[in-house]
């Protein structure tokens, strides 16, 4: 069963119900929250709710309550990372305080940014939300790179690889060890990001020439070229 109403935004979710049928909350909730809710859960069980919140995840997991099992999903609105779907296998149960005046809209974005960036479900929503990361000033400097160092262990190689990219933009961050181990990553996207991102390190692509894929080498030796021109 899936929910969902597209009205305009607000900065002010608030639900209220007393012994209410799971799916008339959860639909009452999508249209407060302007998100997308597939509920995948029993119908005939009812809940009470009574949250009030500035921002819409924790509007949501006021609703849903502690220990439910449900998947956030992010999208790419107006080029802002925005939470735009929710799945709900089970709703939680206790209670979940949801007032916090004292967070902001920015407060608010950058922590769906850093969730969407470490903890997305689907690959291409972590790699579109680092690269999103590593160019935005809505994080600190220290906090951003923290990010981006988690990122280069991710299990999915194109992130590692954004993560890598984008840590090479951090300003005063020194790559050179991060590039270094990137050169021995089993997969070769992030091995040639690693080649592409040191294209000023001569003896990081030297290491590449030694790489055990022909077009690692290949990169590498065109990056070495491409180098030696410049310095001429």
């Amino acid at each position: 069963m899936c929910f969902a109403q597209p009205v305009l935004p607000t900065h002010d979710y608030q639900l209220t119900a007393k012994s209410q049928p799971i799916a008339k909350v959860l639909t009452d909730a999508a249209k407060i929250a302007q998100v997308t809710i597939h509920y995948l859960g029993s119908e005939n069980n009812e809940i009470s709710v009574s949250c009030h919140a500035t921002s819409v995840q924790r509007f949501l997991q006021c609703v849903l309550k502690p220990g439910a099992n449900s998947v956030f999903r992010y999208g790419l609105f107006e080029q802002s990372l925005v939470l735009s779907e929710v799945w709900v296998y089970s709703v939680g149960s206790g209670s979940f305080s949801a007032l916090d005046e004292q967070v902001t809209p920015h407060d608010d974005n950058a922590a769906q940014l850093v969730d969407a960036a470490l903890s997305a479900e689907h690959v291409m929503l972590r790699e579109s939300a680092m690269a999103e990361l590593a160019d935005s000033d809505i994080l600190e400097q220290s906090r951003k790179t923290q990010v981006l160092l988690v990122g280069l262990s991710d299990k999915s190689s194109s992130v590692r690889a954004q993560a890598l990219a984008g840590l090479v933009k951090q300003p005063g961050y020194d790559t050179d060890s991060e590039l270094n181990a990137a050169l021995s990553d089993k997969a070769v996207d992030v091995r040639l990001m690693a080649v592409d991102q040191a294209s000023t390190n001569r003896a990081l692509l030297q290491k590449a020439l030694q790489d055990t894929d022909a077009t690692v080498r290949q990169y590498a030796a065109y990056k070495l070229s491409e180098l030696v021109q410049s310095s001429n």
